[in-house]
């Protein structure tokens, strides 16, 4: 496949279009000049050489004509020679501008134009290194100009046409680089919406889980958007798949790991501002760090009230090795995370007035007990009624968490570890880790799919069992365990 590109299109120069023609000296008859300019009606100029054969001016056809067809001019220089003309007629000889072989000849037109720009000269004289190699006729400059600026136009068509191929492909590869927008983690869902102003965008988000337990969200705005946001999009992405390989969790070694990458990909030319955070799915502890992002939002449903996650830190690729400080708090059950990237609040009407921090804040404390879908939905209506649009000069993320469940280690013990078995179809709460972790179960499960397996004595428990409508106890030590074991055990109560 033949790859179109500029250096296919070439602006012609003045050696292209030159005349070769034979100076005269100043030495020539007057007579001898006129019998040349009549006997060759395709010469409009002739250079004119002086005592030391040095390049002394130009005569153009036009005006030597008007000169010897005044009356009596022709008996009147009969017997003289060029030099002769000088007295009363040096403008004959004179020239607005010299012109070398190598020059563009669109940048001799423009130069040309503010010299001459009634256009009283027919041609220009050419010269190499102070030698004369001829004439180039303005007509002829013209002609060609205009010819090659239809063939620009066409080069520049295809490299048109090229270009948003090129740039179609990799808004698609970059759209395939993103996770679903549809957020679903254990014990967390939501939706993440992006908004490209351009077809390759500078934001980003990301989320993975590590170890079925602590879920990572990251979001991210590039300084800029386009091709080149773009790139440092892809840097942020490759650092990102490798971090997830790596299981890491801590939002600060998070930053600090991405920072060296895109100090590496962009060399300071762009920079990247991150959100990091990570949840921690049994307990609700929620950790986070920011590389010059704006600060998330945490909506607490049992209190009503927003809290805003303040914390500071380098953007990405300012510095090799940054470093970022950690802050802790916990997200409880039914709790919102709202993060955003900067157009949402810097995005203008057209009486220069910003969405701003207030309206955003504002907005989330009223649909605070809305779901995701209903809360990006609303909140884009929102701002572009402010706007008075619906296009955004900038990229713009909305990502919107709940923390709807917490998870538990639902490994089955070792006398119930066959896949086939019904038990599986059933959810498990193993005593030791009740005990370790002694948190609400989501309403969302079904009471009758519960199990409770004791490992010892659990009348203590029983409270807390009967308040979250567990009402299956399995004992592991006991005779009717030891004589019908766990496996028919559990298939009574798959059956049951």
């Amino acid at each position: 496949m033949h790859t179109i590109t500029a250096s296919e299109f070439q602006v012609p120069c003045i050696r292209d279009l030159t005349y070769s023609v034979t100076p005269i000296t100043l030495h020539e008859p007057v007579l001898n000049v006129l019998e040349r300019f009549q006997s060759q009606a395709d010469l409009v100029a002739l250079p004119v050489m002086d005592h030391q054969d040095s390049y002394f001016g130009i005569i153009s056809r036009r005006n030597y004509l008007n000169l010897m067809t005044r009356a009596f001019a022709r008996e009147l220089y009969s017997r003289k020679k060029i030099d002769e003309l000088l007295a009363g007629n040096a403008d004959i000889f004179a020239s607005p501008m010299i012109v070398d072989a190598n020059d563009r000849i669109d940048q001799v037109i423009v130069e040309f134009l503010h010299r001459d720009p009634s256009i009283k000269h027919e041609a220009l004289p050419v010269l190499s290194e102070r030698n004369v190699l001829g004439v180039v006729k303005i007509a002829d400059m013209m002609q060609k100009l205009s010819e090659s600026q239809g063939q620009l136009i066409q080069t520049m068509q295809r490299l048109s046409a090229r270009l948003n191929q090129e740039v179609a492909h990799a808004a698609a590869l970059q759209r395939n680089l993103l996770r679903p927008a549809e957020i679903q983690l254990p014990g967390l869902h939501g939706l993440a919406t992006l908004i490209t102003s351009s077809e390759i965008g500078g934001d980003f988000y990301d989320y993975y889980l590590v170890d079925k337990r602590w879920a990572v969200i990251l979001i991210g705005d590039v300084s800029g958007h386009g091709i080149a946001a773009g790139t440092i999009v892809y840097a942020a992405k490759a650092g990102v798949n490798v971090l997830e390989q790596e299981k890491q969790r801590e939002p600060k070694k998070i930053l600090s790991r991405l920072s060296h990458i895109i100090y590496n990909t962009a060399h300071q030319n762009l920079l990247m501002t991150m959100f990091a955070l990570c949840i921690d799915t049994r307990t609700g502890e929620l950790r986070y760090a920011n590389a010059g992002h704006q600060f998330a939002y945490l909506y607490r449903a049992m209190l009503g009230q927003l809290d805003c996650l303040e914390i500071g830190g380098l953007p990405l690729g300012k510095s090799p090795d940054a470093d970022y400080e950690q802050a802790l708090t916990e997200i409880d059950l039914g709790d919102k995370l709202f993060l955003y990237t900067d157009s949402i609040v810097e995005e203008e009407n057209a009486n220069g007035e910003c969405f701003g921090y207030d309206r955003l804040e504002t907005f989330l404390l009223a649909h605070g007990e809305a779901d995701a879908n209903t809360i990006n939905a609303s909140l884009l209506h929102t701002l572009t009624a402010f706007l008075g649009r619906s296009q955004f000069d900038d990229d713009m993320t909305l990502c919107c968490l709940e923390h709807y469940e917490r998870t538990f280690d639902l490994t089955p013990t070792d006398n119930a570890t066959d896949a086939h078995n019904p038990f599986l179809e059933h959810t498990y709460i193993q005593d030791s880790i009740y005990r370790a972790n002694p948190i609400s179960l989501s309403p969302t499960l079904n009471r009758q799919d519960l199990i409770f397996l004791a490992e010892q004595n659990f009348s203590d428990l029983i409270p807390s069992l009967a308040q979250q409508g567990i009402r299956r106890v399995l004992r592991s030590h006991t005779s009717l365990h030891q004589h019908f074991g766990w496996q028919h055990l559990l298939a009574q109560h798959q059956n049951a």
